[in-house]
């Protein structure tokens, strides 16, 4: 039960953690279109 709600947690944080790169690549892609 432990081992399990433990890699739900590390999933969540994987998650975040993309959606963060994402969007940081989404601001940067923006900033370049701007710069063109």
């Amino acid at each position: 039960m432990l081992i399990c709600e433990q890699t739900e947690v590390e999933k969540d944080d994987l998650l975040s953690r993309k959606i963060t790169f994402l969007s940081l690549v989404d601001d940067l892609y923006n900033s370049y279109i701007l710069f063109l």
